[in-house]
């Protein structure tokens, strides 16, 4: 294991990306609806058809829709007749890709991806005004929409990654009795949406790090054993009355548990977990409503995981931390760059693709410019000095013009639309000048790649709002953090691995950090007393002889270490007197 952990790490220095996303594992929920539930209708399918796997069978459903009539395809294609169609390498392309107008078609994409540029209507797969499609094994890459429905029937949208996409899947126009089944959604802005369509079922597919879940005003499609995990606008919701605490002073919460139709659900059932454990955690439950509390013991980094299951077995994943005794600010210092952000942020829309620029840590050598109706925004590329914590405080300086009286601002969650959480009047003009503006505010970071949402813009109501920036005319912003450096967390190489808790009991104990998810990750840690040697205990073997951690450098109370998690892990950074050897 060594051994791979030393190739993973070449992978990680290397930037190697990573388009299939791992999910997020259940844990040890096994929730079963009552028996007085187990006839219930939603849609066509009860509950007793449901739990029955054979019914619903992806190799089954493939096989009878399979035509006599094979394909392989090496590019986008428009589908006109019935056959299998097996899709043979990778495809980049810009437009819409396959368009299909046939019934009786299977599309196999034989684990192959096609990868859009997020241009607007952009689709990567069409399906209108027929029946009986299957899609399968295909990744559909940052498009506008990733799969479109429209007024069709008995279409199987069956074991597919759908990523970083504006709508991931799409069912429009009486779009019914249709089934997206065994599918990991993830990292777009909405991840299913139902416009005027009914009677489709949505079973086993894993929705993670979308904006939004699933938009849906019906109650008449069927979700069952869903998993939706880490989104940044879940579908139950979650209020803490403080965000940073200190130690023996009580931290309260709110949950209100609702349905995918958006009911309140009083029959669910919640399943909560503080990292580090405290047996403080105390709640109440009034049908969908919770009330709790708990008293941290320890100083660091705190998380709250929440779980929530339906009676169909849907389950929603949420996290959110605490600062404790955090007194530490740090200030990230940001150009507002041209260049388009890499990090599946809101990249383009309305066709001109230059709505959206980056904050970078690099000044611009030559001239950039954004101009897009309007509105203008920028959002970060870069990771800061520390991952988690509360942002305090947002200045930003830009040159413009614009031929419309508008605003600037700043969004917590960037939108392809206007919308600001704060903002400031500015005046129209022709020729470029510069305006500032400051922003105090209390955003917290649940998850570190939630920095990549950050934004700010600048708006004209009907107009057309351009961006400067060159060598001598900076646009510049400045965004103040605290954090906790007891201990600090600098880096997470693998974003699907959840960061759970970091602590100490003081500032001369050992630390602990709490991680959970499946796969390989890289970690910085920065411990308070840089004079200090340390050494890693993951679960409680050394890392010295343990297979599955590596400690790869050691500086001034700086250090990193590649782990390989399996379920929930506790890494413990002790401290110790003899020399530590780097490798």
């Amino acid at each position: 294991m060594k051994r791979v952990l030393i190739f993973a790490l070449g992978l990680v220095l290397i930037g190697s990306i990573l388009f299939f996303v791992a999910t997020e594992s259940r844990g040890s929920v096994n929730y079963s609806p009552n028996d007085d539930k187990n006839t219930t209708n939603k849609g066509n399918y009860t509950l007793d058809y449901l739990k029955n796997t054979n019914n619903i069978s992806d190799n089954n459903t493939i096989q009878n829709l399979a035509a006599s009539k094979t394909f392989f395809l090496e590019g986008c294609n428009t589908i006109n007749q019935s056959g299998t169609y097996y899709l043979q390498r990778d495809i980049f392309a810009g437009p819409s890709c396959f368009l299909i107008n046939a019934s009786n078609v299977v599309l196999n994409g034989m684990g192959h991806n096609v990868i859009g540029n997020k241009g607007f209507d952009e689709v990567g797969i069409s399906i209108t005004n027929i029946k009986d499609v299957v899609i399968t094994n295909i990744g559909v890459v940052n498009y506008y929409r990733g799969i479109f429905v429209y007024n069709s029937s008995k279409i199987k949208i069956i074991k597919n990654k759908i990523i970083s996409n504006i709508y991931g899947i799409e069912f429009n126009n009486n779009s019914f009795n249709n089934e997206v089944t065994n599918n990991d959604i993830s990292s777009g802005t909405y991840a299913l949406l139902f416009h005027a369509s009914t009677d489709n079922l949505i079973a086993y597919n894993t929705i993670s790090e979308n904006y939004f879940t699933i938009i849906t005003k019906s109650n008449k499609n069927t979700f069952y054993s869903n998993l939706l995990s880490r989104n940044i606008k879940p579908i139950s919701s979650f209020f803490r009355n403080i965000k940073e605490t200190t130690i023996e002073k009580p931290a309260g919460f709110n949950i209100t548990m609702i349905s995918i139709d958006q009911s309140f659900c009083k029959d669910c059932k919640i399943f909560l977990e503080i990292n580090p454990q405290e047996k403080s955690l105390s709640y109440d439950q009034n049908g969908p409503f919770i009330s709790g509390s708990f008293i941290p013991s320890e100083m660091g980094i705190y998380s709250i995981r929440i779980e929530i299951v339906d009676p169909y077995n849907n389950t929603e994943v949420m996290k959110y931390v605490y600062l404790v005794n955090a007194t530490l600010k740090d200030t990230a210092y940001y150009y507002l760059r041209g260049k388009d952000p890499t990090h599946g942020q809101a990249l383009s829309w309305g066709g001109f693709k230059a709505d959206s620029g980056s904050l970078l840590l690099s000044r611009p050598s030559i001239s950039e410019t954004r101009k897009c109706f309007d509105w203008v925004q920028f959002s970060p590329d870069q990771l800061p000095e520390h991952l988690l914590g509360i942002i305090k405080e947002i200045n930003f300086s830009m040159y413009y013009n614009m031929d419309n009286p508008g605003s600037m601002g700043v969004q917590r969650f960037s939108s392809y639309d206007n919308n600001m959480d704060k903002r400031k009047d500015i005046a129209l003009t022709s020729q470029p000048v510069s305006e500032s503006a400051s922003f105090n505010i209390e955003w917290p970071i649940n998850y570190f790649w939630e920095w990549y949402w950050l934004t700010l813009k600048i708006e004209s109501p009907q107009g057309f709002p351009t961006f400067y920036t060159d060598s001598d005319r900076l646009s510049s912003a400045s965004i103040t953090y605290l954090y906790s450096d007891t201990p600090g967390i600098r880096f997470i190489s693998n974003k699907d691995i959840t960061f759970l808790s970091a602590t100490m009991t003081d500032r001369d104990s050992d630390a602990a950090i709490v991680l959970d998810g499946n796969g390989i990750t890289s970690i910085q840690i920065e411990m308070p007393d840089k004079e200090k040697r340390y050494l890693g205990i993951y679960n409680g073997i050394s890392c010295d002889i343990n297979e599955d951690c590596l400690m790869n450098y050691q500086s001034n109370g700086d250090m990193e270490f590649l782990l390989f998690v399996k379920g929930k892990n506790t890494l413990i950074i002790k401290q110790t007197n003899s020399s530590l050897s780097l490798r």
